[in-house]
């Protein structure tokens, strides 16, 4: 199948589909989707709860309820 920047991905060919489409929606642009799906955000970082910059970040544990240990 032919993606969106004209390369035949899918099959035997050894590419997945939009591989080289950044997440900005140009071919090549080198931008990617960050841990908390911001195109080119400033690799924000998910915590230990799965919140984007949330309060898990800057300690060991976090319970999931807000609860920083």
């Amino acid at each position: 199948m032919v993606d969106d920047c004209g390369f035949c991905s899918g099959g035997n060919t050894g590419l997945i589909f939009n591989e080289f489409l950044g997440c900005d929606g140009e071919c090549f642009s080198g931008l990617e989707f960050d841990e908390c799906g911001v195109c080119n955000g400033g690799n924000l970082d998910m915590d230990e709860c799965g919140e984007c910059n949330g309060p898990g970040l800057n300690e060991d544990v976090c319970d999931c309820e807000g609860n920083v240990y």
